[in-house]
């Protein structure tokens, strides 16, 4: 059973490296018993909280999401990620205590295969401004939970196992579609990321995922000309323990910053469940 269980984590691995949740802090781990079938269907709720601060004013922000994805006949993936952002002010002077908005909607479809005890994934995905955004009130603090552009991106990842733990890695690169501002239109050239991670089952239930990401976006370009000031760069190492029941599956986990050691720790929970068809055990 737990054999099986860790062939099963291949499969997580690789389609949590090419879903939506790529750029976000939650990963798809379908954990149980592998099983032929001709489709899946996985929804999964999830949701990070982490404090800040701008001048005098404290806030908690909880970023949340919903998400579907489909595997067909074990190599075709799909996939819909709707995040919804929300903050919480506390501080002298606040005018507006809370806010919350739905985030850029984004789909994705892509391939994955196996091999012996590998499996490679590739995935093509494209991001809609669905949410609210207002340049000038990003600069100041205000929740602006969209990008106010679209944009499309790729991204490939590898899982193996190692009898007892499975390594992943998976890469990502996207392109911010140009976007009319107030006196010239901007796009963004490149934004990447790059994780490595590893997974142990402890049991047919019980495992535990560490995982190390840095992310980097090339300056913004307006005009022809890059804003040297939209240059990011980032690194998180995070852990998370999982438990799996049947086509259920719940997740915790703690998020810290390696780039910046005085931002607070991010925590994230996740429930997930998976419809899947007539399964053939032969």
């Amino acid at each position: 059973m737990v054999a099986s269980a860790r062939l099963a984590v291949l499969a997580a691995l690789s389609l949590a490296c090419v879903s939506p949740t790529t750029a976000q802090v939650s990963e798809h781990q379908r954990i149980g018993v592998e099983r032929k079938t001709d489709w899946e269907l996985g929804f999964e709720l999830g949701g990070a909280m982490t404090g800040d601060a701008y001048a005098a004013v404290d806030y908690l922000s909880v970023d949340g999401y919903a998400s579907v994805e489909a595997l067909l006949a074990r190599t075709w993936t799909a996939s819909l990620y709707a995040p919804v952002s929300s903050r919480l002010a506390v501080g002298d002077g606040v005018r507006r205590a809370a806010a919350a908005g739905l985030g850029d909607l984004e789909l994705s479809a892509g391939w994955t295969g196996r091999r012996a005890d590998s499996r490679l994934s590739a995935a093509l995905r494209v991001t809609a401004p669905t949410g609210e955004w207002n340049g000038y009130a990003a600069t100041v603090g205000v929740l602006t939970p969209g990008s106010g552009r679209w944009s499309v991106g790729a991204a490939l990842s590898a899982a193996m196992l190692l009898d007892p733990v499975a390594l992943g890695a998976s890469f990502a690169y996207d392109v911010g579609l140009p976007r009319a501002e107030r006196f010239t239109t901007t796009w963004r050239p490149g934004d990447m990321s790059l994780s490595l991670s590893a997974t142990e089952v402890l049991n047919d239930r019980v495992g535990y995922t560490v995982k190390a990401a840095q992310s980097a976006s090339l300056p913004e370009l307006g005009g022809g000309e890059p804003s040297l000031g939209s240059f990011a760069y980032a690194a998180r190492a995070s852990i998370e323990l999982w438990y799996s029941d049947g086509d259920a599956q719940a997740r915790f986990g703690v998020s810290t910053s390696l780039t910046d050691p005085d931002s607070p720790a991010l925590l994230y929970a996740a429930l997930s469940y998976t419809l899947r068809s007539e399964r053939d055990d032969a």
